[in-house]
């Protein structure tokens, strides 16, 4: 027979369910349970024989495999309490996981939050953040020969640091916009010379620019988008990308400072010197020379017409005023970055992706038959992308 049939109707002090048996210190009171016993009768017993307490036996066990079984206890019916034991072994309550207000988890985890109390979609979000550490270094070894720009035959150990703060805004619908904060510390093995690939993409070649280890910003651009068909693809959140569902098909276009390589040449296998390689000659195409400031950064436009099957972009960016400088020229009539590229992916499920990308660089180059005629021009530096 169960247990709550012989327990009393009434409720004392320390009559509580578990729930309600902790105090302020987490201190679990076990309820109190009442329990008759009343005196069985001889008599009754001599003359039915060991049959009747069979039976009830066997009732106690059938009642009680029917209240075991979920499907028909009553949906109303209050828990039933533990007894003495069973309160004293029961497992410890888990604490719950500290949760973050509702405004600071959209900010930081894209959680969404209640409708009353929803931030508005304008505010900024934090995408991601990056801390990354490459250090090299190189044994002394035998060189013949030597030179300003060889590379250091006495050995040479370097550490480079690099932090990165990614936020993002949707302004409207259809208008994004995107901020990063970087910061450079360090240098690379014999001063990034002496090699045709060099070894740390994290490095920043400095030439004769002296660039300062201060905080700086790496990107701030807009992102307009055009739908061209109903249906949607999933975006997670990502460096310079907001969560949330694009056109599959649509017209893109971003402008304001940012880098080219964002949206060109973009290899899924080597594209990332901070978790893939970390040598220029792999995480870029290196018959690519394009338009970039000392730290890889540039000013321009982009504008892509993206479907399932295939993809075309076009920009066109600004140029520095002298090979790895960091300032941009502003005649861009003149000297600037113009890069096209067709993306072909028959099925989206396939590995395979065809590119074939084109480019042209207008910048003060100088003249080379100028460089090779007359001596006093040979002070002109020629232009270069990346340095």
């Amino acid at each position: 027979m169960r247990r709550d049939q012989w327990m009393p109707k009434t409720r004392g002090p320390f009559d509580a369910s578990p729930r309600e048996g902790l105090g302020r210190g987490g201190l679990l009171v076990p309820p109190r349970v009442g329990v008759s016993v009343r005196r069985p009768v001889r008599g009754l017993g001599l003359v039915l024989g060991p049959w009747p307490l069979l039976g009830l036996l066997m009732l106690g066990l059938v009642t009680g495999a029917h209240a075991a079984s979920p499907s028909q206890e009553p949906a109303n019916q209050a828990p039933r309490p533990p007894s003495r034991l069973e309160a004293f072994t029961m497992e410890p309550l888990e604490v719950p996981p500290l949760k973050l207000p509702a405004w600071l988890g959209e900010i930081l985890g894209g959680t969404p939050e209640p409708q009353g109390a929803r931030l508005p979609g304008w505010f900024p979000r934090l995408l991601g953040a990056q801390a990354t550490a490459i250090d090299q270094w190189v044994l002394p070894f035998r060189s013949p020969y030597r030179d300003a720009n060889s590379f250091k035959a006495n050995g040479d150990d370097e550490i480079t640091q690099t932090y990165g703060v990614y936020l993002g805004s949707r302004l409207t619908t259809s208008l994004q916009l995107y901020l990063d904060v970087e910061m450079f510390k360090g240098a690379a093995i014999s001063n990034a010379t002496g090699l045709g690939g060099l070894t740390n993409g994290d490095v920043v070649r400095q030439g004769a620019v002296n660039l300062s280890t201060d905080p700086y910003i790496a990107r701030v651009y807009f992102r307009y988008v055009i739908p061209l068909s109903p249906a949607t693809e999933r975006v997670d959140r990502a460096m310079d990308h907001l969560p949330g569902q694009d056109p599959e098909r649509r017209v893109e276009i971003k402008f304001g400072r940012l880098a080219s390589t964002d949206d060109f040449d973009q290899n899924r296998y080597a594209n990332s010197t901070r978790t893939q390689f970390m040598n220029w000659s792999l995480w870029n195409n290196s018959a690519w020379d394009y338009p970039a400031d000392t730290r890889g950064f540039d000013q321009g436009i982009m504008v892509a017409w993206i479907t399932p099957t295939w993809a075309f972009r076009g920009g066109s960016y600004q140029m520095p005023t002298f090979a790895n400088g960091n300032t941009l020229d502003e005649h861009v009539w003149n000297a600037r970055g113009d890069v096209v590229e067709l993306t072909l992916q028959p099925r989206p499920d396939w590995g395979t992706v065809v590119r074939v990308l084109g480019y042209v660089n207008q910048a003060r180059m100088g003249i080379y038959r100028a460089w090779l005629t007359y001596p006093s021009t040979r002070t002109t530096v020629p232009q270069s992308g990346r340095g």
